[in-house]
């Protein structure tokens, strides 16, 4: 499992097939689209056996609503849950355990883990700020490692800085010659997303035509946002959705545009999901996240940061060629350079920041 040549095709997360006698990991994270099965493609690379646990017992709307709203409570709730789980495996039976947010582990879940598990090392990655999962920063401090996607709570935590990795195929894609959207977005609604949306269709008008397809989680959400939103109210019939679109249509749509746009959370300052699908298709990125700036993502001719209150877009954007990754960035961004860093493994090719 030591340093392999990076390539073109190793760049992506084609699933690798584990030995029977290979070292396993337990890998806790939330059901949240294809993430799960791309962290246990990558770690399969590397030459680990994964068993996957959802980091939730449950996803109907009013567990979801505890968890937000009284995540220390729902979590202590969830832990006979974790502990069934935890017993029926077997003593030191994982090399690894990682846990991706975490959100409803309590503190008595990981130390029954870490006293079943004695001999693996414990990681956590935050793929969400603290402020919106609390959870995380409870259990933090029980973890052998720390990692988060948000600089920012990287800087207040003392935890280390890895953003994510794209959600679709990272196979290398040129730009097309024919695009059926000028821009398109793929997400779920939340806070000021809806907003910020109907301020890009009126800036970049008619000439530029876009797609969206906006994601509610739970009907309640969708009926608030539809009573208090304009732009909700008045979009077209499938613009809003209560069943996420799957993995195959968001590839597709990605590769139909000539931008995605992306919308971070405000109260978050890390990169979606979004930038790395768009920037690994060869596609441009409208993105309000001034994050991307100062990262080795940006360049001109692909990444167009813009005022969320008041965004614009030049002309110029649409219509300079795009400039590709080169292969030392597809790789830092990569799901595979992701799983070597939560693992704590050597990376075979010397990067010096995101």
């Amino acid at each position: 499992m030591g340093p392999t040549q990076i390539t073109e095709a190793s760049v992506s997360t084609a699933a690798g097939t584990a030995k029977v006698d290979a070292p396993r990991i337990l890998l806790i994270c939330p059901k949240f689209f294809s993430y799960p099965a791309r962290m246990m493609a990558a770690f399969g690379q590397l030459g680990y056996a994964t068993v996957w646990w959802d980091d939730r017992p449950s996803h109907n709307t009013a567990f979801k609503a505890a968890l937000r709203y009284f995540s220390r409570l729902t979590s202590q709730l969830s832990t006979p849950h974790f502990l069934s789980k935890i017993t029926a495996e077997p003593v030191n039976s994982f090399e690894h355990v990682v846990v991706v947010k975490g959100e409803a582990l309590s503190r008595a879940a990981v130390l029954a883990m870490r006293a079943r598990f004695p001999r693996a090392r414990f990681s956590l990655y935050l793929w969400d700020a603290v402020k919106n999962a609390r959870s995380g920063g409870r259990i933090a401090p029980l973890f052998d490692a720390v990692s988060t996607f948000d600089p920012r709570d990287s800087s207040r935590g003392g935890w280390e800085y890895r953003p994510l990795f794209p959600s679709i195929s990272e196979t290398h894609a040129e730009p097309a010659g024919d695009y059926q959207y000028d821009w398109s977005f793929v997400g779920t609604i939340h806070s000021d997303r809806a907003a910020v949306l109907s301020r890009l269709e009126r800036a970049v008008g008619p000439a530029h035509p876009g797609y969206v397809f906006g994601y509610f989680p739970s009907p309640l959400l969708y009926a608030l946002k539809f009573m208090f939103s304009d732009y909700v109210r008045r979009s077209p019939s499938g613009r809003f959705s209560l069943v996420p679109l799957p993995i195959e249509d968001v590839e597709r749509i990605v590769r139909s545009s000539r931008a995605s746009v992306d919308i971070e959370h405000v109260r978050q300052t890390g990169l979606t999901t979004r930038c790395f699908d768009a920037l690994f298709a060869g596609r441009k990125l409208i993105s309000t996240n001034r994050l991307l700036l100062d990262s080795r993502l940006y360049h001109s001719s692909r990444v167009c940061v813009v005022d969320r209150t008041a965004p614009a877009v030049p002309e110029s954007f649409f219509a300079e060629p795009f400039l590709s990754l080169d292969i030392e960035t597809r790789y830092a961004y990569s799901a595979l350079s992701w799983a070597r860093h939560v693992l704590g493994l050597p990376h075979p090719i010397a990067f010096e920041s995101y």
